[in-house]
């Protein structure tokens, strides 16, 4: 049986509906809601990094996805070799996990800026 997630689901973005004012960096939902900000303690952590950390914790639902997708693949092939379901949804797996990771690297490029 597959274990309900109880997080807030994505996508989550970063600064949206005009966050990220007065050098706080918002990461919110789908509805616009703030579900994290990275101003810690006055800023000790610079602005650049703050926005890098708000895009990897933007990306979470889609990093968790990806490798929840790739465990079960693993779990396919161990229980069942490769067949052709597991050889079809393989590079999708695959192309997600990559995507996601890209988000958090474009995040950290904006950021940055």
């Amino acid at each position: 049986m597959e274990a309900k997630t109880t997080h807030t689901p994505g996508p989550w973005e970063v600064g949206k509906d005009g966050h990220g004012k007065d050098g706080w960096v918002y990461c919110d939902d789908a509805t616009g809601s703030a579900i994290a900000n990275t101003n810690v303690a006055l800023s000790t952590i610079p602005q650049a990094q703050r926005a890098a950390n708000a895009a990897l914790i933007a990306a979470a639902p889609e990093l968790y996805e990806a490798l929840k997708e790739l465990v079960e693949l693993k779990a396919m092939s161990d229980a069942n070799g490769p067949r052709a379901v597991y050889e079809e949804r393989k590079p999708i797996a695959w192309e997600n996990a990559r995507a996601a990771l890209s988000r958090v690297d474009q995040g950290k490029e904006q950021g940055g800026e």
